[in-house]
């Protein structure tokens, strides 16, 4: 950072460029799409590149290099990748909305050929995109999965009508998400009021 930047970084922004990093990982960004990158980072592309070369000098790597290094190997190494096909026959996938263009991809390598996948999300839950969640691993499931079925789970067990009936409403306005309404047998129930909150202390009272 002091080479690229010539200042010290505080705690806060060295937290803020280790999100970055992440996310380009995650989302397999190419040199082009790294260096278009909007960000509030000053010389993001610079500090990413010489993170890396760091990286490779020193013979390491870092958590999201596992993955994209798997993903480089799946798709270079055919009889590494029929290997694992072999040995994992089946793939259950929770909380998906969570998961990352690279962690996806390794999961479509390993299962789009049998086919024996099952994967449990919501769109609507999607909110980890600023670290590289992508939602498009459920709207385009059906896509890489072309012979898949989707179910929608609207029944709800938990809230009341008035909790569901305004979480409907407000989640509606989403563009990228698939059409479900839920549904409760809790009729009435308290309304929902809005709180504002004067600071976090107050907000966990």
């Amino acid at each position: 950072w002091q080479e690229t930047n010539h200042e010290y970084p505080t705690e806060s922004t060295l937290k803020d460029l280790r999100t970055a990093i992440t996310y380009i990982k995650n989302m397999c960004l190419t040199d082009d799409e790294l260096d278009a990158l909007e960000t509030d980072i000053d010389n993001l592309p610079e500090l990413y590149r010489g993170y890396q070369r760091a990286l490779k000098a020193g013979h390491r790597m870092d958590y999201d290099d596992q993955l994209c290094f798997a993903l480089q190997i799946l798709r270079g190494a055919p009889a590494v990748a029929k290997a694992f096909r072999e040995r994992y026959q089946y793939f259950c996938v929770d909380e998906s909305q969570d998961t990352s263009k690279v962690q996806h991809e390794i999961i479509r390598v390993l299962a789009q050929e049998s086919g024996n996948i099952f994967m449990v999300g919501d769109e609507d839950q999607s909110i980890y995109g600023w670290r590289g969640a992508e939602i498009s691993n459920i709207l385009d499931f059906k896509k890489d999965f072309p012979d898949a079925k989707v179910y929608k789970l609207e029944q709800n067990y938990r809230s009341t009508a008035h909790i569901l009936n305004a979480a409907n409403r407000v989640i509606a306005n989403n563009k990228k998400r698939f059409d479900k309404v839920l549904k409760t047998t809790k009729e009435g129930g308290k309304r929902v009021e809005v709180f504002n909150a004067y600071n976090d202390r107050e907000e966990v009272d």
